[in-house]
């Protein structure tokens, strides 16, 4: 006898049954268990990503905040030198004899030591 492609046997019909087993226990002990591991690995994986744009926005304040204090910082000295410039300035042309401190005009020595 010769076998049709087409021809649906015993064989055929075992084997679509096993097939069918190995596909649903595939999908259950495997499949399923799988999935869910991705899905939480995946909620990890937002979870992180939703802390380091957090972190990131917290580090770009604290550098903004950190510029705008050096900034005032640098300001701050500014105003100092030129105070000190123009005090130097005076003391000069008015020859040096007014005293710039109360350690200056103490001589050094501490007040009420």
């Amino acid at each position: 006898m010769t076998a049709s492609f087409f021809n649906l046997n015993a064989t055929f019909a075992v084997e679509l049954a096993v097939f069918v087993v190995v596909l649903a226990v595939l999908g259950r002990f495997v499949i399923k268990p799988l999935q869910a591991a991705m899905g939480r690995r995946q909620a990890e994986i937002d979870q992180s990503l939703a802390k380091a744009n957090r972190i990131e926005e917290l580090l770009a304040a604290a550098e903004a905040d950190y510029v705008a204090t050096l900034d005032q910082a640098r300001q701050e000295a500014r105003q100092i030198i030129a105070t000190a410039q123009h005090m130097a300035a005076d003391a000069s042309q008015n020859g040096g004899d007014r005293p710039r401190s109360s350690a200056a005009a103490t001589g050094g020595q501490r007040v009420g030591a």
